[in-house]
Protein backbone atom coordinates (compact mmCIF):
# COMPACT_ATOMS: atom_id res chain seq x y z
CA UNK A 1 0.00 0.00 0.00
CA UNK A 2 2.77 2.46 1.01
CA UNK A 3 3.77 2.41 -3.20
CA UNK A 4 0.21 3.66 -3.62
CA UNK A 5 1.41 7.07 -2.44
CA UNK A 6 3.67 7.27 -5.86
CA UNK A 7 0.27 6.88 -7.72
CA UNK A 8 -0.29 5.13 -11.08
CA UNK A 9 1.20 7.72 -13.35
CA UNK A 10 1.57 10.97 -11.64
CA UNK A 11 0.97 14.69 -13.58
CA UNK A 12 3.86 14.02 -15.74
CA UNK A 13 2.91 10.86 -17.05
CA UNK A 14 5.36 8.49 -14.67
CA UNK A 15 4.89 5.20 -13.57
CA UNK A 16 5.18 4.80 -9.47
CA UNK A 17 8.60 2.68 -10.84
CA UNK A 18 9.57 5.72 -12.48
CA UNK A 19 8.68 8.29 -9.34
CA UNK A 20 10.87 5.91 -7.22
CA UNK A 21 13.63 6.15 -9.34
CA UNK A 22 13.45 9.69 -9.63
CA UNK A 23 13.24 9.78 -5.71
CA UNK A 24 16.37 8.16 -5.94
CA UNK A 25 14.95 5.53 -3.41
CA UNK A 26 16.31 2.32 -3.56
CA UNK A 27 14.90 -0.23 -1.75
CA UNK A 28 11.07 1.52 -3.24
CA UNK A 29 13.17 0.60 -6.36
CA UNK A 30 13.65 -3.20 -5.54
CA UNK A 31 10.63 -3.53 -4.32
CA UNK A 32 8.75 -2.67 -6.78
CA UNK A 33 10.63 -4.32 -9.14
CA UNK A 34 10.13 -7.82 -6.89
CA UNK A 35 6.11 -6.48 -7.41
CA UNK A 36 6.63 -6.35 -11.02
CA UNK A 37 8.37 -9.66 -11.46
CA UNK A 38 5.61 -11.11 -9.27
CA UNK A 39 2.77 -9.70 -11.33
CA UNK A 40 4.60 -10.84 -14.88
CA UNK A 41 4.87 -6.97 -15.49
CA UNK A 42 8.16 -6.56 -15.03
CA UNK A 43 8.81 -6.29 -18.69
CA UNK A 44 6.17 -3.82 -19.38
CA UNK A 45 7.50 -1.25 -16.44
CA UNK A 46 11.00 -1.53 -17.84
CA UNK A 47 9.50 -0.41 -20.84
CA UNK A 48 7.18 1.94 -20.12
CA UNK A 49 7.64 6.00 -21.43
CA UNK A 50 5.95 8.16 -19.74
CA UNK A 51 4.29 10.87 -21.99
CA UNK A 52 3.56 13.77 -19.89
CA UNK A 53 4.71 17.09 -19.08
CA UNK A 54 6.85 17.93 -15.95
CA UNK A 55 5.47 21.32 -14.49
CA UNK A 56 8.54 22.62 -14.51
CA UNK A 57 9.16 21.83 -18.65
CA UNK A 58 7.78 23.31 -21.43
CA UNK A 59 7.35 20.22 -23.27
CA UNK A 60 6.86 16.96 -23.13
CA UNK A 61 9.34 14.38 -22.07
CA UNK A 62 9.88 11.04 -22.76
CA UNK A 63 11.65 8.83 -20.51
CA UNK A 64 12.47 5.18 -19.71
CA UNK A 65 13.10 4.06 -16.86
CA UNK A 66 17.24 3.54 -17.51
CA UNK A 67 17.01 6.71 -18.64
CA UNK A 68 15.96 8.11 -15.49
CA UNK A 69 18.22 6.00 -13.51
CA UNK A 70 21.44 7.54 -15.48
CA UNK A 71 21.35 10.17 -12.62
CA UNK A 72 22.13 7.55 -9.80
CA UNK A 73 24.73 4.78 -10.83
CA UNK A 74 23.55 1.94 -8.70
CA UNK A 75 20.26 2.80 -10.14
CA UNK A 76 21.14 2.47 -13.84
CA UNK A 77 23.11 -0.56 -12.73
CA UNK A 78 20.07 -2.28 -10.83
CA UNK A 79 17.59 -1.28 -13.69
CA UNK A 80 20.95 -2.45 -16.83
CA UNK A 81 21.62 -6.04 -14.92
CA UNK A 82 17.77 -6.99 -15.32
CA UNK A 83 17.59 -5.90 -19.03
CA UNK A 84 21.18 -7.22 -19.72
CA UNK A 85 20.24 -10.62 -18.45
CA UNK A 86 16.32 -10.88 -18.75
CA UNK A 87 15.42 -8.62 -21.55
CA UNK A 88 17.95 -7.55 -24.35
CA UNK A 89 15.90 -7.44 -26.92
CA UNK A 90 14.52 -4.21 -24.76
CA UNK A 91 17.91 -2.98 -24.00
CA UNK A 92 19.01 -2.81 -27.20
CA UNK A 93 15.85 -0.70 -28.10
CA UNK A 94 16.38 1.65 -25.51
CA UNK A 95 20.21 2.49 -26.15
CA UNK A 96 18.96 2.62 -29.57
CA UNK A 97 15.87 4.51 -29.21
CA UNK A 98 15.09 8.36 -29.81
CA UNK A 99 13.26 10.77 -27.83
CA UNK A 100 11.18 13.69 -29.21
CA UNK A 101 14.70 15.86 -29.52
CA UNK A 102 16.22 12.94 -31.38
CA UNK A 103 18.68 12.41 -28.13
CA UNK A 104 19.62 8.51 -27.59
CA UNK A 105 20.80 6.99 -23.94
CA UNK A 106 24.10 7.83 -25.32
CA UNK A 107 23.48 11.88 -26.16
CA UNK A 108 22.20 11.62 -22.72
CA UNK A 109 24.76 10.32 -20.99
CA UNK A 110 27.08 12.76 -22.60
CA UNK A 111 24.93 15.79 -21.82
CA UNK A 112 24.74 14.88 -18.18
CA UNK A 113 28.68 13.21 -17.58
CA UNK A 114 27.52 10.48 -16.82
CA UNK A 115 30.98 7.84 -17.24
CA UNK A 116 30.25 5.21 -14.92
CA UNK A 117 26.80 4.14 -16.87
CA UNK A 118 28.85 4.62 -20.37
CA UNK A 119 31.51 2.77 -19.03
CA UNK A 120 29.06 -0.32 -17.79
CA UNK A 121 27.55 -0.20 -21.15
CA UNK A 122 30.96 -0.63 -23.17
CA UNK A 123 32.23 -3.08 -20.87
CA UNK A 124 29.43 -5.14 -21.31
CA UNK A 125 29.38 -4.61 -25.32
CA UNK A 126 33.48 -5.90 -25.21
CA UNK A 127 31.36 -9.07 -24.39
CA UNK A 128 28.12 -8.84 -26.74
CA UNK A 129 27.96 -8.24 -30.62
CA UNK A 130 24.48 -6.97 -30.20
CA UNK A 131 25.23 -4.71 -27.12
CA UNK A 132 27.78 -3.48 -29.39
CA UNK A 133 25.76 -3.18 -32.61
CA UNK A 134 23.40 -1.16 -30.67
CA UNK A 135 26.37 1.81 -29.21
CA UNK A 136 27.49 1.72 -32.58
CA UNK A 137 24.32 2.37 -33.99
CA UNK A 138 23.18 4.76 -31.12
CA UNK A 139 26.61 6.64 -31.36
CA UNK A 140 26.02 7.87 -35.04
CA UNK A 141 22.49 8.91 -34.53
CA UNK A 142 22.09 12.68 -34.93
CA UNK A 143 19.85 14.79 -32.67
CA UNK A 144 17.10 16.51 -34.29
CA UNK A 145 17.83 20.27 -33.21
CA UNK A 146 21.71 20.47 -33.91
CA UNK A 147 22.11 17.13 -35.46
CA UNK A 148 25.05 16.38 -33.54
CA UNK A 149 26.32 12.44 -32.37
CA UNK A 150 26.93 12.13 -28.91
CA UNK A 151 30.55 12.42 -29.59
CA UNK A 152 30.34 15.77 -31.60
CA UNK A 153 28.05 16.91 -28.42
CA UNK A 154 31.04 16.13 -26.29
CA UNK A 155 33.37 17.86 -29.01
CA UNK A 156 31.26 21.20 -29.46
CA UNK A 157 30.06 21.40 -25.15
CA UNK A 158 34.23 21.18 -24.54
CA UNK A 159 34.96 23.77 -27.23
CA UNK A 160 32.30 26.33 -26.42
CA UNK A 161 32.53 29.72 -25.74
CA UNK A 162 30.98 29.40 -22.50
CA UNK A 163 33.02 26.72 -21.14
CA UNK A 164 35.94 28.24 -22.34
CA UNK A 165 35.35 31.52 -20.33
CA UNK A 166 34.64 29.37 -17.34
CA UNK A 167 37.70 27.89 -17.59
CA UNK A 168 39.83 31.10 -18.25
CA UNK A 169 37.66 32.23 -15.15
CA UNK A 170 38.91 29.50 -13.09
CA UNK A 171 35.77 27.69 -12.21
CA UNK A 172 36.51 24.10 -11.48
CA UNK A 173 33.25 22.78 -11.14
CA UNK A 174 32.19 22.38 -13.46
CA UNK A 175 28.77 19.59 -14.95
CA UNK A 176 29.65 17.74 -16.31
CA UNK A 177 33.93 18.02 -15.91
CA UNK A 178 35.98 18.35 -18.46
CA UNK A 179 37.79 15.25 -17.43
CA UNK A 180 34.45 13.34 -17.42
CA UNK A 181 33.66 14.91 -20.88
CA UNK A 182 37.23 13.65 -22.37
CA UNK A 183 36.56 10.01 -20.87
CA UNK A 184 33.65 9.71 -22.61
CA UNK A 185 34.75 11.04 -25.84
CA UNK A 186 37.28 8.63 -25.32
CA UNK A 187 35.01 5.91 -24.89
CA UNK A 188 33.05 7.26 -27.83
CA UNK A 189 35.81 7.31 -30.25
CA UNK A 190 37.02 4.00 -29.17
CA UNK A 191 33.23 1.95 -30.76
Amino acid sequence: EKYLSYATADSAGYSPLQCAIHAENIQDVQTLLAIYDQQNTLKQELAYVNEGLPSEAIRYTEETPLVIALKNTALFQMIFTILKDRFQTLLFEQITRVDADGDTLLHTLVEFGRVEPLTLLVKHAAQNQVMRAALIEASKKRNTLYQETPLDIAEHFNASPTMQALRAAGIKNLNPSLAKLNQIKEILKAL
